[in-house]
């Protein structure tokens, strides 16, 4: 069946468990920091005005901007590894969330949902081979969530021509 990375590293999260250090700061907030860090460093993204609760994403208190998740984006797409972040992202065909999505176009995507929230976030090939970011973001809907996956995919084919 599907597999979800974000339930592994949410689960993961929670063995590790999130004990106080010092100060009222607890390990899940020093490694938040430290991730923070770790980014503007080495993707030079500042995620300062952003917040990370949970180490999986499948958290209403993360708060991210869709100009930092496309900041971001851009920047591993520069990186050596890219072809292995590719490799992990879902891709139509695949036994992945966008197995019944996107047939014929080359896009590499991570899903998200949670209720009155529905996110598709990835890079894309155009019709000429160039490669795109993207970020779509829906929220704050209470019904109708097939409606807003079809928004995502119909954004993307267009803007893919």
């Amino acid at each position: 069946g599907l597999t979800s990375v974000s339930k592994h590293s949410r689960d993961s999260q929670k063995s590790v468990g999130s004990f106080e250090l010092k100060d009222g700061i607890t390990e899940w907030d020093w490694a938040a920091a430290k991730l923070k860090e770790v980014v503007a460093k080495k993707f030079n993204v500042d995620l300062t005005k952003s917040e990370l609760r949970d180490g999986s994403g499948i958290s209403r208190q993360n708060l991210l901007t869709v100009n930092q998740f496309d900041s971001l984006l851009k920047a591993v797409a520069k990186t050596n590894n890219f072809e292995l972040v590719k490799s992990i992202l879902a891709s139509p065909g695949d036994d992945s969330t966008l197995h019944e999505r996107f047939e014929n176009y080359d896009i590499y995507a991570k899903t998200g949902s949670l209720t009155g929230v529905s996110a598709l976030i990835g890079y894309f090939y155009d019709s000429k081979k160039e490669l795109h970011s993207f970020v779509v973001m829906a929220n704050n809907f209470y019904q109708n969530r097939p409606h807003y996956r079809k928004l995502e995919e119909d954004i993307i084919k267009l803007v893919s021509k």
